[in-house]
């Protein structure tokens, strides 16, 4: 836990320290109204420059491995990417034995509330997990025993 509070004070330290930078503005679609979505590109995008791509990459490559390391020692549990940074970052997929990928997703949704996408194409059959630079470290403990207790059941 201090961890997290540690990272949250490091990044609005970080975001205090940068210059003052032109604000984007809203993306406006003429054909159609503003929609929230779009009213907030570019709070996202001012977002993204403020923290930049490399701390973000560290910071979603970091909660990637964080989980996935320890899901991987859960019997029934496989991992469909690398842990490996130079391979992926974030995204990662994750399978439970005898279980289909919709099955596991609803499973994670339904008792947990954890929003994963289930993926069947071509040779591809997992989950995919994609944490946010916002996931907490409590959150993917979480997911962790969520995959735990529904490998145990499959």
């Amino acid at each position: 836990m201090d961890q997290v509070r540690q990272d949250r004070a490091d990044l609005a330290s970080h975001l205090q320290r940068q210059p003052p930078r032109q604000r984007h503005p809203q993306i406006r679609n003429p054909r159609h109204p503003q929609l929230p979505i779009e009213q907030g590109i570019g709070e996202a995008i001012n977002f993204h420059e403020g923290i930049g791509s490399k701390r973000k990459e560290q910071r979603i490559g970091y909660l990637k491995n964080y989980w996935a390391t320890r899901a991987q020692q859960i019997p029934k549990v496989n991992l469909h990417t690398s842990l490996n940074l130079n391979y992926s970052c974030a995204i990662c997929g994750v399978s439970i034995d005898g279980m289909t990928p919709g099955a596991v997703a609803s499973a994670l949704f339904d008792k947990y509330k954890i929003h994963t996408v289930g993926i069947v194409w071509e040779n591809i059959s997992c989950v995919r997990v994609t944490p946010h630079v916002y996931t907490t470290l409590p959150d993917l403990d979480k997911l962790v025993t969520a995959l735990g207790e529904i490998a145990a059941k499959a």
